[in-house]
């Protein structure tokens, strides 16, 4: 196995299972063979990769694409099955690995829109604020320049892309008042990002309480 360092990886060069009259199974990037079976492989960024392959006579093949093992002899098809394409994962029995994969991810500007509300505000009555920002995580709502109490951490819902947070307001004075919101994302490296202001006049509530 090849021990050298691979960045990004927390598992990788395991050894094979030990031999024995039904064959040793490779070692997979997340664990070594066992006996006649593949080591598992690793799962990262949504992808499981890396079987090992099944030792001849039977060995299953490692979980990420690991081939299994047949009994024949006659062939390499009758042998074992190929590692899953795409997957980097060893064959079984002495068939053929599978083909590997490039995987390429890259990190862009966080964004959040300006915040918005559905209806006029009114002082007194509750309102829905919504902000829309291009990574899920968590989202602080400022109101006239502070931070609301209760909307210090409000977590999205949605995607990358259309990451909605919610909160809900009851505002206190009539007037003018200044939304703005800020998100934090949940995926590491992305930094955090405050958006526009958005002013809104709060109307006198219409009747007594």
């Amino acid at each position: 196995a090849d021990t050298s360092v691979i960045s990004g990886f927390t598992s990788y060069a395991n050894a094979g299972g030990t031999g024995n009259s039904t064959g040793g199974g490779g070692g997979g990037a997340g664990a070594a063979g066992v006996a006649g079976n593949g080591g598992n492989g690793i799962t990262l960024w949504g992808a499981t990769f890396a079987g090992g392959g099944g030792g001849w006579g039977g060995g299953s093949g490692g979980t990420g694409g690991g081939g299994s093992a047949l009994n024949g002899t006659t062939t390499k098809a009758a042998s074992g099955n190929p590692g899953t394409s795409g997957t980097g994962s060893g064959g079984g029995g002495g068939n053929d690995g599978a083909c590997g994969r490039i995987m390429i991810r890259y990190i862009v500007d966080t964004s959040v829109q300006a915040p918005t509300i559905s209806g006029s505000p009114t002082k007194g009555m509750t309102i829905v604020i919504t902000v829309i920002a291009n990574t899920p995580g968590r989202v602080r709502f400022f109101i006239a320049g502070k931070r609301a109490a209760n909307c210090l951490s409000q977590a999205t819902t949605g995607s990358f892309g259309s990451a909605t947070a919610t909160c809900n307001w009851k505002p206190t004075t009539r007037g003018y008042v200044e939304l703005r919101a800020q998100v934090f994302p949940t995926e590491t490296g992305y930094p955090a990002a405050m958006s526009a202001i958005n002013k809104v006049f709060v109307l006198n509530r219409a009747t007594t309480r």
